[in-house]
């Protein structure tokens, strides 16, 4: 019998919680579920903890290098999730005896879209509550403007108090550990991942309740909170991060624009400023000197001198950190997998014979298409193999140049060097043997949407049409500029092809579009992007693909749609059970440095004086 509930298990604020907490979570919950951990950028100790765990408990494990935001690593279990509930847990929560069947049971019972437990806070377990429901409240303020507020049932009451607590709907709940019908994000959307820092767990609450949902309390379910009391450097490193006045600011503008509130509404100031306070339990130095001082005075002591100079230090230390960039995303799936063989699904799709490979073809070496160049060297020597002349190896060395100055710090979805797509896209124009203008055009076709000129300008002005027009000719500049202008998301490719055969320069960038393609499957990187958007109505259905197929034989020649299908058929093949996917849909660019071992002005300062020290000593040696 499968799993009905799986539990997502994923960081909220600090790496050091996470083996009590997970051994605490299996040990404790006597039902079977699915287990989809989520590791993101947790230091080396951590990650090899969570590898061991996930092999030997057959759990699903989805790494990443950089930090996620909350909301990014729960969208990543419900991308895994194939049951019918999601339990998202914190990765500093404990959980008590018998929690997980009573969630179960009240959704069930009450058809609820969303349960929560009692959330408990600090050590002892479940001795004092952090909160039992509450509210969440988008009203108009005494002057007439909309206001955002939250209320928090029971917040911080001993729980010996509250014996007779009891099943009941509420308004808000918190995101420590929380169930919900996986289908009700078929209808609200994923999880906001525009919330960087806090007000997720009200977001979700203020949308499941305008689609009709309800949300229940389940008081038989006991989780508890564990605030950090002390932080390792690596735990600081996220912690400041997760609660920075940069992502806390942007969150409340989140929040502002989507339901309509003043940005400068107390509950949208509110938001930075309890993330400063938060934040600020990592300074030990200066909870014990509150401690010390008498509590107004610290009180005041801290929101007067250290506030003001803490934020001010926070936002520029984390000034060019994007928090809404997707990352790399390792999947390794240790739990016996169940269902159709790859195999049987690659058989019910597989193309007809006449726009497919043919039988006595199928796994001979000299059938798999020969790669696409990927240096620029490559190309070179390419185009010398097929008898282009120097004058014209020479127009695409400009070219080349053009694009190593205008893409040096982009990247592709798939961490590929954006050159190297360029690169490919020509090679491949070169192996189908079109005109050189067309090559060029192929090394430079995305100069225009996405080059980094660095002049203020956007798109195709006429003062950068003037400049590449110089450099490689007004053919070249002609077929990139139309190929900037076209829009294919809205074009059918059958269309285009059925133009094609009476307007060359329709052909010449369908041809482009589709080099373009083809490198983004000859490299694998279309294997990696599982979110990516294909062209063409790819992996939408087997007609879009059967039409894809005899368009490219009609505008190229049979060999090369022979080349595409088998492509397809590795790309359906990789996402059925690829180990090594993105979350990225789109380039990017990053800065030439380490973020990890990237140091403060004064810390750089005082290393590079400690180096010119040591020549000065080699040299008086």
């Amino acid at each position: 019998m499968s799993n009905r509930v799986t539990v997502g298990f994923v960081l909220r604020e600090q790496f050091s919680t996470t083996e009590n907490a997970i051994e605490t979570l299996l040990r404790r919950t006597k039902e079977s579920f699915d287990l989809v951990i989520v590791d993101s950028g947790s230091p080396p100790e951590v990650r090899d903890y969570l590898e061991a765990f996930a092999q030997e408990h057959q759990a699903t494990l989805l790494r990443t290098e950089g930090f996620l935001t909350p909301n990014q690593s729960r969208n990543l279990v419900l991308r895994h999730a194939t049951t019918p509930y999601v339990c998202f847990v914190d990765n500093d929560v404990r959980v008590a005896e018998n929690w997980l069947g009573p969630l179960v049971d009240r959704a069930e019972r009450e058809d609820a879209w969303v349960v929560a437990p009692l959330y408990c806070e600090h050590e002892p377990e479940a001795t004092k509550i952090h909160m039992f429901g509450g509210d969440v409240i988008i009203a108009q303020d005494h002057h007439g403007k909309l206001d955002y507020h939250e209320q928090h049932d029971l917040a911080h009451e001993p729980i010996d108090g509250q014996k007779g607590l009891s099943a009941k709907q509420t308004k808000l709940v918190e995101f420590h550990t929380v169930l919900v019908r996986k289908n009700i994000f078929e209808t609200i959307g994923p999880l906001d991942e525009q919330l960087y820092s806090n007000c997720e767990h009200a977001d979700l609450c203020l949308q499941v309740t305008q689609a009709g949902g309800t949300i229940w309390l389940e008081p038989q379910s006991v989780i508890t909170y564990i605030p950090p009391r002390s932080l390792t450097a690596s735990d600081r490193r996220y912690f400041h991060l997760r609660w920075s006045q940069r992502w806390s600011e942007q969150t409340g503008q989140r929040m502002a624009e989507k339901y309509g509130i003043s940005r400068n509404a107390s509950g949208i100031r509110w938001i930075a400023k309890w993330s400063g306070n938060h934040r600020r339990y990592s300074m030990p130095r200066l909870q014990r000197l509150k401690r010390a001082l008498p509590v107004k005075l610290g009180k005041r002591f801290e929101k007067l001198l250290i506030a003001p100079i803490e934020n001010q230090w926070n936002r520029w230390t984390h000034r060019k950190v994007k928090p809404n960039l997707p990352a790399i995303v390792q999947k390794r799936c240790f739990k016996q997998r169940h269902g159709t063989a790859l195999e049987n699904i690659k058989a019910a799709r597989a193309l007809p014979a006449d726009v497919h490979w043919n039988s006595n073809s199928i796994g001979e070496q000299n059938q798999v298409p020969p790669p696409s160049p990927q240096t620029n060297l490559q190309l070179y020597q390419l185009l010398s193999d097929k008898g282009f002349g120097e004058n014209d190896v020479d127009r695409i060395r400009a070219a080349y140049g053009i694009t190593i100055e205008s893409f040096s710090d982009s990247f592709r979805a798939d961490q590929r060097h954006f050159t190297s797509h360029l690169i490919g896209t020509a090679g491949a124009l070169a192996k189908w043997n079109q005109p050189i203008e067309l090559i060029g055009a192929g090394l430079l076709h995305s100069i225009y949407l996405f080059g980094h000129f660095r002049d203020g300008e956007k798109g195709t002005t006429p003062r950068r049409r003037k400049w590449l027009n110089g450099v490689v000719g007004q053919d070249i500049e002609t077929i990139v500029y139309r190929y900037s202008n076209a829009n294919w998301s809205d074009k059918d490719f059958q269309a285009c092809v059925d133009k094609s055969a009476a307007d060359r320069q329709i052909r010449e960038l369908i041809i482009l579009k589709l080099a373009d393609f083809y490198d983004e499957l000859d490299s694998g990187g279309a294997m990696c992007t599982p979110n990516k958007k294909l062209p063409f109505g790819i992996l939408q259905s087997i007609d879009s693909e059967i039409r894809f197929i005899d368009g490219v034989k009609r505008v190229l020649n049979r060999e090369i749609a022979d080349h595409f299908s088998f492509f397809l058929n590795q790309l359906q093949e990789s996402r059925e059970g690829s180990i090594h996917t993105t979350e990225r849909t789109k380039f990017y660019r990053i800065d030439a440095n380490c973020h990890t071992l990237r140091r403060g002005m004064i810390p750089r300062g005082i290393a590079r004086l400690s180096r010119n020290i040591s020549k000065l000593q080699k040299r008086a040696a």
